[in-house]
């Protein structure tokens, strides 16, 4: 009974105060699962050492296993969100742009207008350049 108390005390304060220390927690799940496992192994055996090592082992290769599949999908979401910000940084400096292209209706900008110049391709320039327009501040 003492052995069995020993080891349930190993599998289940790991799991209690695994939160409340400054070892990485991967490591007191694992000790939590090989002693979970350890229990499992000794009760159902009443105590067979071998049973017991077996159960520790097991559990280990569980909590492993849980914690793998746990970090996967957590990796998962991080690289889901990273995309989904660049993607609004990008959607962002394009209507940043678009806006500093239109004259804007501010105190700040009253005295002045726009003139917007088209911007043909040249067959002769040795970079192909798209036909753009290019808006320019005047003061009125």
């Amino acid at each position: 009974m003492r052995t069995f108390l020993s080891i349930a005390g190993l599998a289940v304060l790991p799991l209690l105060f695994g939160g409340c220390t400054s070892i990485p927690s991967g490591l007191l799940y694992d000790v939590g699962g090989a002693g979970a496992g350890a229990a499992i192994g000794s009760l159902a055996t009443k105590g067979n050492p071998y049973a017991t090592a077996g159960g520790a082992v097991g559990g280990l290769a569980i909590s492993e296993l849980a914690q793998g599949a746990a970090k996967k999908g957590a990796d998962t979401k991080a690289k889901a969100n990273y995309d989904r910000g660049q993607s609004d940084s990008v959607k962002e400096l394009y209507w940043a742009k678009e806006r500093a292209k239109k004259p804007d209706s501010s105190d700040a900008t009253q005295g002045m207008s726009y003139l917007e110049i088209p911007v043909d391709e040249d067959p002769n320039a040795p970079v192909k350049q798209v036909p753009h327009t290019r808006v320019l501040p005047v003061l009125n």
